[in-house]
């Protein structure tokens, strides 16, 4: 479900072609971030009429996505009565591919997993394809009865609009059409992302008070290869093409301890992602046996 961010609330009340949805998502953000808010206190900080608020409350409920939770204090009249995410719920499919294995989880709204699996990355495209595609649709028959979205992040660039994964460098991957595959086999709305961005927006919902409060910071991604992802004005700065983050192939020296899925040994991978460390450490390993054997 899209976020909608609560400082602008007010302004992104939706025209009557969208208003149903757009409005279920803010009452629904709230109840996300203020968790545990009354009614009252959501009609009040948003351009939402109470009646409006009830009804989507009565919605989400319906939904097992919101629950009430006890009362709050009163100002004079009848307590409020408070609301918060329903946990447990399925609501999302996730699918992280790394170059060494792919995770794909079940989780509720609250970001918690409630099942994974792993399993090894290929570097066979169509293997991948099949596996993932199978798996997500395994966890969609189980859980037919929720309404499931999946989202997917990978090692590479990522365009939003088509759903396709443009470039994976480190398998050579381009024009991966993953989400219109699981489309087409699970009836499911599926989209992807870059994994650097992904873990951004991961701290933008869920992370340190302080930066969902601020809405502006940088996440910076070191696995096998290197990455970050842009938060500005609570939302994921992509730049031109979806590249934005992707600052691990730029030239910063020559002569690094390993060679990048580029090719380079000039690039910021090849001098600093966790190939490059795991390298140096063996080295450091190898150094202090040699020491200990000359005593």
């Amino acid at each position: 479900m899209k976020k909608i961010y609560l400082h602008k609330a007010k302004n992104q009340i939706a025209r009557p072609n969208t208003i149903r949805d757009i409005n279920k998502q803010i009452v629904l953000n709230y109840v996300r971030d203020r968790a545990p808010i009354s009614r009252a206190e959501i009609a009040r900080e948003t351009a939402l009429q109470r009646s409006t608020v009830s009804a989507i409350v009565d919605n989400l409920q319906f939904d097992g996505l919101v629950e009430e939770t006890g009362t709050g204090d009163s100002t004079g009249g009848r307590k409020p009565t408070l609301l918060k995410l329903r946990t447990g719920v399925p609501v999302a499919v996730g699918v992280d591919v790394t170059p060494r294995q792919t995770t794909i989880a079940l989780a509720d709204l609250a970001g918690r997993i409630l099942r994974k699996e792993m399993f090894p990355t290929s570097p066979d495209i169509d293997f991948m394809s099949a596996q993932i595609v199978e798996k997500v649709k395994n966890y969609a028959l189980e859980n037919e009865k929720y309404d499931l979205e999946v989202g997917i992040s990978v090692p590479g660039i990522a365009d939003q609009t088509t759903g396709k994964v443009l470039y994976i460098p480190y398998f050579q991957w381009s024009n991966w059409n993953i989400c219109e595959q699981i489309a087409e086999k699970t009836g499911l709305r599926a989209t992807v992302d870059n994994d650097a961005n992904a873990i951004a927006l991961a701290e933008l919902w869920f992370g340190e008070k302080q930066n969902r409060k601020d809405r502006n910071f940088i996440t910076v991604l070191v696995a096998e290869g290197i990455g970050t992802g842009i938060i500005f004005d609570g939302q994921v700065y992509r730049g031109d093409k979806g590249a934005a983050g992707e600052f691990g192939h730029m030239i910063v020296g020559e002569n690094a301890p390993v060679e990048c899925s580029c090719g380079s040994r000039a690039c910021w991978e090849a001098h600093a992602s966790e190939k490059a460390i795991r390298f140096r450490y063996r080295n450091l390993l190898k150094k202090g046996s040699s020491k200990n054997g000359d005593c």
